[in-house]
């Protein structure tokens, strides 16, 4: 059995964890309009359907949906892959 303080620095660690998975899609999020505001136009569809099924894996793993997640990323890629 766990003791409580392995479980209280387990609990510790899942939010520092859960902080810095916060704050590192803040940064993705904003790099992505970034790139958005300074890509030609013809380029913007991509990074907007990069966007989406990004925020959907991010979804997706929130739900605890990690295996999801996953083959949605791998099907865009082999998509994008194919249509190259």
């Amino acid at each position: 059995m766990f003791k409580t303080e392995d479980l209280a620095q387990l609990q510790k660690n899942s939010e520092l964890l859960a902080e810095q998975m916060k704050q590192s899609f803040s940064i993705f999020e904003k790099k992505i309009e970034d790139a958005l505001l300074q890509a030609p136009e013809e380029d913007k569809k991509a990074i907007e359907d990069v966007k989406a099924v990004t925020q959907r894996a991010i979804n997706l793993a929130k739900m605890g949906k990690a295996e999801e997640a996953n083959k949605l990323l791998k099907d865009f890629q082999n998509g994008r892959q194919s249509n190259k």
